[in-house]
């Protein structure tokens, strides 16, 4: 069986078809690389809040001063 598909003349068909199989192979790679890096690097939104009068918010200045 090997043979008969070694040995088939290549067409455009075949071309097309390959092409389009390593351009989704790579697609999907990039997808699955897209969410292992937001999984593995990004912030929570709960954690990444920040808390009014805390931290290093901006502060006004005081009137006295």
């Amino acid at each position: 069986m090997q043979g008969v598909a070694y040995s088939s003349p290549r067409s455009d068909a075949n071309v097309f078809v390959l092409t389009f199989g390593w351009g989704a192979f790579i697609y999907a790679g990039m997808v699955a690389l897209y969410f292992l890096a937001r999984a593995l690097w990004s912030v929570d939104d709960e954690i990444g809040e920040a808390v009014p009068g805390e931290g290093t918010a901006l502060r006004e200045p005081k009137a006295g001063a």
